[in-house]
This record gives structure tokens, sequence and C-alpha cells, in this order.
């Protein structure tokens, strides 16, 4: 049990309020474009309690931290076949059930030793686009003193997100974008038919519906053309935001990376090399990946000093893609270079 695991993750120090903005907790799902997120104050992730939950669930298992006297873990569930909210709710057996928005919720207490003391459990069971998740959150309460009351954990839950990110982390994209992509997956198909029998739709709308279109697997062309609409209504604005530059430098890169899929190195250069300008001058997580693409149609295109170029901008903001451009097979022209042997640390 992870219980007394839980206990000695925390601290006996009196909480406080947070000040500062909550932290945004992002975990990639394994082998996905998907990311779920949740905000907490003060959050400190706890690589022993990580490691128990892993021991105990497995690879469902995916996070697991702390925030003032509380702890919080998250697990991936099995298939949700179907089950909402409430229905895996059913299998925790009792305690006090309520809801937050669509979520299902449960808490149960349990007295410890010493005077006054007593853990809160809470647990939410977010089901987003079939995709069932536990998010548990242990809370120590001395006297009355409480390190995470209810409303607080409510506060948790309602910033909980699901959302298909290809390029990057969640934090790279607006909130709006976040959202729009977190109530696509949860109403897809839907969401999709809502947003095209509505109202005009915003360049945030469109965006995610490129996304989902890609995430649904849909028609090449669909999701191109989807893609197209969000960056030309982008494209228009004439002094754009960072949120909405952040939008064009995804629409971009996804662009680009299509036509690179169809060996149109021309057009992908031209999208890649202006998404890899919007990554440097929003500093986008992402920004040596979309450098590395770029360096692979600039290849293509037999633009091979320009394609180096982009490769050591790449390895710069990405050491961790080394390994990717030695084995990349679209430099293999670059590879005799003394320039490309310096650049990925290939001896002579």
């Amino acid at each position: 049990m992870l219980l007394g695991a839980l206990l000695a993750c925390l601290p006996t120090a009196t909480p406080t309020r947070a000040q500062q903005p909550p932290t945004c907790v992002e975990i990639r799902l394994p082998e996905s474009t998907l990311w779920a997120s949740f905000e907490v104050p003060e959050w400190t992730r706890d690589a022993q309690l990580e490691t128990r939950l892993c021991e105990q669930y497995g690879h469902g298992a995916l996070t697991a931290g702390r925030f003032g006297r509380a702890t919080a873990t998250l697990r991936h569930l099995p298939a949700s076949d179907g089950r909402d909210s409430r229905a895996w709710r059913e299998e925790l057996g009792s305690g006090e059930r309520f809801e937050v928005g669509v979520v299902a919720c449960l808490r149960t207490e349990q007295r410890l030793p010493g005077e006054g003391r007593t853990m809160a459990r809470f647990t939410a069971l977010p089901v987003v686009g079939g995709h069932a998740f536990q998010l548990h959150i242990n809370s120590l309460r001395i006297g009355t003193q409480d390190s995470c009351p209810r409303d607080r954990f409510e506060e948790i839950v309602r910033s909980w997100r699901l959302q298909s990110v290809r390029r990057g982390r969640p934090s790279d994209l607006p909130r709006a974008a976040r959202d729009e992509l977190h109530l696509g997956l949860q109403a897809w198909p839907s969401w999709d038919t809502a947003m095209l029998e509505g109202e005009a739709p915003t360049p945030t709308r469109l965006f995610a519906r490129a996304e989902l279109l890609w995430l649904a697997r849909s028609d090449a062309s669909a999701i191109e053309s989807a893609h197209e609409r969000a960056r030309t209504a982008l494209s228009r604005l004439e002094t754009p935001s960072r949120d909405e530059r952040a939008l064009l430098c995804a629409c971009e890169d996804a662009l680009g990376r299509g036509a690179l899929e169809r060996t149109d190195a021309e057009r992908s250069a031209r999208h890649l090399e202006r998404a890899a300008r919007l990554a440097s001058d929003l500093s986008h997580s992402g920004r040596g990946a979309i450098e590395l693409d770029f360096a692979r149609a600039l290849v293509r295109l037999q633009r091979h000093e320009d394609a180096l170029d982009a490769l050591a901008r790449a390895l710069a903001a990405e050491t961790r893609l080394l390994l990717r451009a030695r084995e990349e097979p679209d430099f293999a022209p670059l590879r005799a270079t003394k320039r490309f042997r310096e650049l990925v640390h290939l001896a002579d």
C-alpha cells in the first residue's frame, strides 16, 4: 500500500496559501501525443513516491508529488470500455460522493495516530477521449489546519486537461487552445459538428479542429486544409499576440511536416523555416525538433550548408536529438562531411 509512503512524504510545517500562480503539472502518456495536465500550488515531484506508484501500478503510473502537507498521485487506468466517470467511481467503494463538472469524485477520511490528526483522501476520475485517469490526493489535517481543503481540491480538478500536443509541451500552447483541445477530445465528433454549424470560428478553434482531425486519423487532405485555414486566419492578424504567434508556429510546423511526409521538400522547407523562426522567438520547447526537420527538408533540396546550419541550431536547442540526428536517413549525404561529424560527435 502507498499510505506509509504518503505519510512519510508529508511535511509538518503549517501550510500557507500560495501567492504565486499554481504550477502546471504536465505528463505525457507513453508513446502518445496526449498530455494530461493539472494545476497545483507549490508542486514538487517526489521520485520516491513515484517509484512506489510504479511498483504498484506499472506503466499506468504517471506521476507523484507533493504540495504543502498534501500528496498527489496520477495514474492512467486500463481501457475505459465506454465507462464514464461515475462508473469508474463505483469500483472505489463507499465515501462522500460528489461531482466537479462532469468528473466524479470521492472523499474518505482516516484518523491517524496523534491528537487531532486526520487524513482526507480525495479521488477524481476524469474520463476524456476514451482515456480514464485517477487523480488521488491525500490531505493531512491537524486540528483545524487542512493542507488541501475540498475547495482547493475542486480547483485542481477544474484545472484538469487532456490535450494532444505534437511538438513541445502543453505550456507551449496558449491556455485557450489547450481548453479547446480538451473540450474537443471530450465531445468528439459532436464538438466538430457543433463548431462547423456554429458562428464563424476563432483561429484558436480552427487550430484545435485541425489537430483533432489529425488525432482522429482523418484524411490527409482534410487535415492539411484545416491547418491551412487556421494558418490563413492567424496570418491576417495585423499585430498577432504571443499566443496567436504560438498557434501560427504550430500550424506552420504541421504543414511543414505534412509536406515532408509527402516528399514536397520545397513546400516543407518554406513552412518549417517560418515555424523555426517563430519557435526561436517564443523559446518553444520543441524548437530543436522543428529545426531538425527543417534540416531534413534542406538536404532534400541539396542545400547542404543551410541544412548543417539548421542542424547546429537543432542540437544547440535540444542535445537529446543527437542520436536521432546520427540515425536520420535524410542526413546520409552529410555524413562524410567534417562538420556533420563534429556536430554529432562522431570520431573520424
